[in-house]
Parts: structure tokens; C-alpha cells; sequence
């Protein structure tokens, strides 16, 4: 909030930070100190404080009761874990525990483990955003976020475990999640391939092109994105081969063929085969 004069500094005082939803009492919980001396400046008989310190003890075993809180707790120490290797932004995380806030509200939680139900509210507040982030990549965080050597059979567990959470979140929920858009993964596979900006405009013309044929209908949104990257590289001159743009996005170099030719084919580009 903004004020400018003292009678409206004193209209919007506050204690305390705003409420959160990252914090899984919204911050409106109270704490009681170690308190050694009256308000008055004179030590505390060591009967008060006996007292005081009993009384916090219960304050805090009150407060953590309720099997929800508790489960919040965790979700939302593992839901930072998973910003801070994903390095997601701070209004994503909040969407992402409102999701988890309603499913748990739900009872979709119980019998389910809490690493892949935070997981695939992650994944739903990023497609909901329309934030690059993919499935794999979340379950990879998931794994290694307990297990630093991820592997391989770990992690495909882990996938389909989060896909299958992720189902139950959108069917029961009902929440607005729509295809995921090409053009929000051309400016990461530009920046990973080392290509000019001028790739990137081109990139997302070829887009807009495929998009009024319908080619991007049922295609792999981040397929499609490399293959325009490519043939981008391809009408500028660069010297770009299937295989670095692959590694680049994370593809097959199989995807980027196919895209690449249905590309070349339906928008009648003048480029080789």
C-alpha cells in the first residue's frame, strides 16, 4: 500500500505481512515469545515464567493439531523445494497451493502421496498460467528433490504417478486448463540453442501460420515449437542441425522430422528436404 500523509498512514496500518496462501495458517496465526520481562521492564518471577513457557507449549501443539494443517505443512515445505530446482515464480507457487488447498478440501489427498499430488498441482497451476514448465521436468524435481541420483526407474514412477494425479486434479476440480500454447517454449529453445532473436520472431510467425491450417491440432506443443525453430534457422541461413535443436527442446530429432516436413508441406515452404 501507498500513503502520503500521517492520517492515511494511519488508515491503512497494518502488523504483520499480508495474507498468504504459501503459508499454510495464511499467516493469521499468532506466536507467543520467551518472554523474560514484564512490559514494565521488571524480570519475571520464574512462577510466570514456568507458566508462560506452558502456555506457549500448548499454543503450538493447538495450532498444529488439525490433520489438514499438518499436511499443508509438508505440502508446502515440498512445494518450495520444487519452485527453488524449477525456479518458478512466486505467483505460480501461489496458484499451485490454492490448487492443493481445494483437492485437499476434497479429500482427493487421502491415500495418495503428497510429493505427487504437490507435484501435479504444480503442473496445473503451470499450464493454467501458461508457464513453460513441463510434466517430465516436475517429475524429475519430485525424485530428485529425495533422491539425488534419479533413477531412471524412480523417475518413470514417478511420471506416471504425477500424470495420474494430475487427471484426478482437472476431472475433479473442473479446472479451465487449455492446450498448451507453441510459442511459449520458442523463446527457451532459442536461448538453449544460442540463436539470434531474429529466429525467434520467425519462429513464432511459422506458429501463427500452422495454427490457421490447424497442423498444431494434436500435436506435441513443444514439437511443434522446435520444428519452427529449425526451419527458422533453416530459411535465415544458420547452420543448424535436427540434432542440436533436439537436444536444445528436449525432442526426438524423429518429432522435429515430422513436424519439420508437415511444416514445409501445408505452408508450401520453398525450403529442402
Amino acid at each position: 500500500y501507498r500513503a502520503f500523509t500521517l492520517e492515511e498512514r494511519a488508515k491503512v496500518k497494518r502488523t504483520g505481512p499480508p495474507i498468504s496462501l504459501a503459508i499454510p495458517d495464511k499467516g493469521l496465526a499468532t506466536r507467543m515469545d520467551r518472554l523474560r520481562y514484564s512490559a514494565l521492564g521488571h524480570p519475571l518471577s520464574p512462577e510466570v515464567i514456568r507458566q508462560l513457557e506452558r502456555l506457549r507449549r500448548w499454543d503450538e501443539r493447538i495450532k498444529s493439531q488439525p490433520s489438514e494443517e499438518r499436511n499443508l505443512e509438508q505440502a508446502t515445505a515440498v512445494l518450495k523445494r520444487f519452485c527453488e530446482k524449477l525456479v518458478i515464480p512466486t505467483y505460480v507457487r501461489d496458484e499451485a497451493i490454492r490448487i492443493y488447498r481445494e483437492a485437499l478440501r476434497k479429500g482427493l489427498v487421502r491415500g495418495r502421496s503428497i510429493v505427487s499430488m504437490v507435484a501435479a498441482s504444480l503442473y496445473a497451476a503451470c499450464r493454467s498460467l501458461g508457464v513453460p514448465v513441463r510434466l517430465k521436468h516436475i517429475a524429475e524435481a519430485s525424485v530428485l528433490a529425495y533422491d539425488e541420483r534419479g533413477e531412471t526407474r524412480a523417475f518413470e514412477n514417478a511420471k506416471k504417478e504425477v500424470s495420474r494425479c494430475y487427471r484426478l486434479i482437472l476431472k475433479e476440480l473442473k479446472l479451465p486448463v487449455k492446450m498448451a500454447d507453441p510459442k511459449i517454449y520458442v523463446h527457451t529453445v532459442v536461448e538453449r540453442a544460442g540463436l539470434p532473436t531474429k529466429v525467434e520472431e520467425i519462429a513464432r510467425e511459422f506458429i501463427d501460420r500452422a495454427r490457421q491450417v490447424r497442423i498444431t491440432a494434436g500435436k506435441d506443443p513443444l514439437g511443434v515449437a522446435a520444428a519452427a525453430v529449425y526451419v527458422a534457422c533453416v530459411m535465415l541461413g544458420l547452420r543448424r542441425t535436427q540434432k542440436e535443436v533436439a537436444k536444445a527442446a528436449g525432442v526426438t530429432e524423429v518429432t522435429i522430422r515430422n513436424r519439420y516436413k508437415e511444416l514445409r508441406e501445408r505452408l508450401g515452404l520453398a525450403i529442402p528436404e
